[in-house]
């Protein structure tokens, strides 16, 4: 009998996704961080309220502590001195009174002219006529060379109670102030006084309910040439206050910025230099926390910003601090929950920490000893390049400015880019130190091999959990975070945006931090569906689909340009017939099938409601098995005995198809062996699958 040659041609086909084209992270310009003290002799407290540039040094005024001891270890609740602090390294200095007393009501400087000419202050003023030891507080005008005071509450006519300046115009003629909470405006060219009107002085159709009786000027909220102002006219005696916010223009009265769909309240932040764009935050039926818009008084039209985390509130309520650029292209401005508070700004790409962007420039005021929920922004310059507000400083209330190159902040926009180590990719769940990996984790984190990363919280009972989304870098020691999304408040790595983290490794799937086991890693087989699977595009906004099972709970994110949302709920699923039965705040959803491919790096999802979607299997990039056969090729005779081994990296399981009758591969090592029982030539593809 003749014997018949054959010849196996080995195609290799590799499964590695959809490749991403991502831009590289740039290295912007240098930013600073000045933190500003307090005066010697007092507790420790300072607020920087403004701040500009001219001749190349930043003058930043607010207020601090000196005259009051506060308590050990404890911040002061407010300031009681008026501070001026330049950059050029002079001394802190302090702001003077009317009247030189021993008294310290609060007392503050709020803004300063662009030249740093003139500041918008408040004085103290020993009245012992009408108030014997009481300290009554004026609203000044100091001249900073001198160190003068023009006491605006001798205008006419006089006031005889307290009041404050807030606002001031460019040439420092106009300012603006609070009369026992009423706005007002000072014109220092003939010396008088005019109280602003209330947007509802009495109870009629447009303004139901109760008549307003406060209306201050917000904090810099004056136009360049001092003829528009804006804040919020509200009645204080009423439990539910019901804000609404006003433009001002002078000799033409009070006009109320309109309100967004659904909302009740809102209060203006900040006007531009023109006086036509104000910075409003205010409620809505999407956002009934509280978001950011810009209107335009001469078009009428609204533009609406929306809010980094809709699980928080702009404010604190109390101030509701935040500036804006020129043209409104950037606005930065705080927003905060029961847990703490964050400092935030918006480009034209979105909202971003504004840690991130000092993180980008080099500065990691985290390392440095601030406490980064505590942040709270009380404006920005109108070019964009100064930041400025207070925050806890090493356990002290402690004001800062951060400095951006011109269009710093403008430009922010980082890009998604694939960490040097990806041997952090894949789905963590974070436990206490030492703790074994739990079966049943209320939260997971899931780092993608394009540098994105979610978190995912919440509990079964809870139909819709908090999530979020970012960038992430991470070198074999150091993660830095980059949040840009935001729904669960300060839970989660939102916290840590901004910061590297020192001392992280990865073993196996443990993650150590600082010699102490943080996490663990949710791994499945081929063959299942635990761990993390992916589809969309995640370095892209709002296009993406998340999913992460563990072995009887599983998390969800379906982040789209249509709406974002998060779930978590218990399941089971049938190997056999793919459908997965889901059940979220005790409500059973059925008719789910969960069908993972051969190869165990893809999933395909049929929802109950006809929707469907293919995923992909997050996992280390490094793990991926490649065929190292140095010639896919090989020969044998039918009849006669044939070995041929596949050799790869990374390998766990085998596989071939398209071998001759009588041959067989073997899933673990790879080798082809056996006795053919016939002839020819045969196309035959291998693949080397990963456990993970």
């Amino acid at each position: 009998m003749r014997a018949f040659k054959w010849f196996v041609v080995l195609i290799v086909v590799a499964w590695a996704g959809s490749p991403l084209t991502v831009t590289p992270r740039a290295q912007g310009p240098i930013a600073a961080f000045h933190a500003i003290g307090d005066l010697p002799g007092g507790g420790f407290t300072t607020w920087i309220k403004d701040a500009t540039r001219s001749g190349g040094v930043i003058h930043a005024v607010g207020g601090a502590v000196a005259r009051v001891t506060c308590p050990t270890g404890a911040p002061c609740a407010s300031t009681d001195t008026g501070i001026l602090w330049r950059s050029d390294g002079s001394a802190l200095r302090v702001l003077p009174d009317v009247v030189s007393t021993s008294f310290n009501p609060p007392v503050t400087a709020s803004a300063i002219t662009p030249d740093g000419a003139y500041i918008a202050s408040t004085a103290r003023d020993l009245n012992t006529s009408t108030t014997p030891a009481s300290s009554i507080l004026r609203a000044v005008r100091v001249e900073t060379n001198s160190l003068t005071n023009l006491n605006l509450s001798a205008f006419s006519p006089p006031l005889t109670i307290s009041a404050g300046a807030v606002a001031i115009s460019t040439s420092g003629s106009i300012l603006y102030g609070r009369r026992s909470g009423r706005g007002i405006r000072f014109d220092t060219s003939d010396s008088t006084n005019v109280l602003i009107p209330l947007v509802c002085p009495g109870v009629n159709l447009q303004c139901p309910g109760t008549a307003d009786n406060f209306n201050p000027v917000a904090e810099r909220g004056s136009s360049a040439d001092g003829s528009v102002a804006v804040g919020s006219s509200f009645n204080t005696t009423t439990s539910n206050q019901r804000h609404k916010a006003y433009r001002y223009v002078h000799d033409s009265g009070v006009t109320a910025i309109p309100l967004l769909p659904g909302g009740s309240f809102n209060d203006a932040l900040a006007v531009s230099p023109a006086g036509d764009l104000v910075l409003v935050t205010g409620n809505s039926a999407e956002n009934p926390n509280g978001e950011a818009y810009l209107y335009s008084a001469s078009t009428g039209e609204i533009q609406r910003l929306g809010s980094p985390n809709a699980a928080w509130r702009p404010g604190p309520r109390a101030t509701i601090p935040g500036g804006m650029t020129a043209d409104g292209s950037v606005i930065a401005m705080t927003f905060s929950g029961n847990d703490g508070q964050y400092a935030y700004f918006r480009n034209s790409h979105g909202w971003f920490h504004l840690t991130s962007a000092l993180g980008a420039n080099g500065v990691d005021i985290a390392a440095d000893g601030w406490n980064l929920e505590t942040l709270q922004i009380q404006g920005m310059s109108s070019d964009g390049t100064l930041v400025f507000g207070s925050g806890e400083h090493n356990g002290n209330t402690d004001g800062f400015v951060a400095e951006f190159a011109p269009g710093t902040l403008a430009s922010f926009n980082p890009q998604a880019t694939p960490p040097v180590s990806t041997a952090v990719v894949g789905v963590w769940t974070f436990v206490d130190a030492g703790d074994p990996a739990p079966t049943d984790p209320d939260h997971v984190v899931v780092f993608t091999a394009d540098g994105v990363y979610y978190h995912i919280e919440g509990e079964p009972g809870e139909p819709l959990a908090g999530f979020e989304r970012g960038l992430y870098t991470f070198n074999g020691s150091e993660v830095a975070i980059t949040t840009l999304f935001d729904t669960n408040g300060s839970t989660g790595m939102s916290s840590d945006s901004g910061v590297t983290y020192q001392g992280v490794i990865v073993s196996g799937d443990t993650l150590i931090v600082d010699g102490q086991v943080q996490a663990h890693r949710i791994s499945g087989s081929p063959g299942s569906i635990v761990g993390g699977w992916v589809g969309g595009n995640p370095t892209e906004a709002h296009n993406s689909f998340l999913l992460a099972f563990a072995q009887n709970k599983y998390f969800a994110v379906i982040d789209f340009s249509d709406g974002s949302q998060s779930e978590v709920g218990t399941y089971t699923w049938n190997p056999l017939s793919h459908e997965l039965i889901a059940t979220v705040g005790g409500v059973v959803d059925t008719g789910n099938f969960v069908t993972p491919s051969a190869d165990g790096l893809g999933l395909h999802v049929l929802g109950d409601d006809g929707d469907e979607f293919d995923l992909a299997r997050i996992i280390d990039p490094a793990t991926i098995p490649a065929i190292t056969n140095p010639q896919l090729s090989a020969s044998g005779v039918a009849g006669q005995a044939f070995n041929y081994g596949v050799t790869a990296t990374n390998v766990a399981t085998f596989d071939a198809t398209g071998l001759p009758d009588g041959l067989s591969i073997n899933s673990s090592t790879g080798q082809i062996s056996g006795t053919p029982a016939i002839g020819g030539q045969f196309a035959v593809t291998i693949s080397a699958t990963s456990a993970r």
